[in-house]
């Protein structure tokens, strides 16, 4: 190279390490390249690197403890919650979770609520007297017509119930 090139090269070396915005970059390139050279400004920072690594480490492993104890605390509230309000022990609470896990419900109470609906036994609609009363066709007058004997059947059914209102 000409004694022009290396000047210009000394020149922007120092430029990027008397800007602030490269200094750094500069200093880390320098280290990679020559290694056992001092550089006080990169050796600090890589010996608080390696003291402060595992402490960031512990401080996430502690932080995902944390947010895990709460998820479970909330769900103990809950099953707490509906232990009390549906009058439920330990194994109406494990009915409510496998409920909860086979209809994909997220809440406790909504999952109670469905349980509890499912285990009543549904009040009549009509007492047995008000059912229509089919008589069984004979053999005779279906064969010969099936479609003339279900409407002459409809009808029948029809004019009986707008004979009971």
């Amino acid at each position: 190279m000409a004694d022009g090139t290396d000047e210009e090269l000394v020149k922007m070396f120092r430029k990027t390490l008397g800007n602030p915005k490269t200094r750094d970059r500069q200093l880390k390139l320098v280290k990679e390249v020559e290694p056992n050279l001092p550089i006080p400004e990169v050796d600090a920072e890589a010996r608080v690197m390696e003291r402060v690594a595992p402490l960031e480490k512990e401080l996430a492993a502690l932080k995902a403890q944390n947010e895990k104890d709460a998820i479970l605390a909330g769900i103990n509230k809950q099953r707490e919650s509906v232990k009390r309000e549906f009058g439920l022990d330990d194994a109406g609470i494990e009915k409510v979770e496998k409920i909860m896990i086979e209809k994909k419900i997220g809440d406790h109470k909504t999952a109670a609520e469905v349980m509890q609906m499912n285990s009543r036994v549904a009040t009549p609609t009509v007492d047995g007297s008000s059912y229509v009363q089919l008589k069984m066709p004979t053999e005779k007058a279906l064969l010969e017509n099936p479609t003339e004997w279900a409407r002459n059947e409809a009808h029948a059914a029809v004019d009986e119930l707008r004979g009971r209102r």
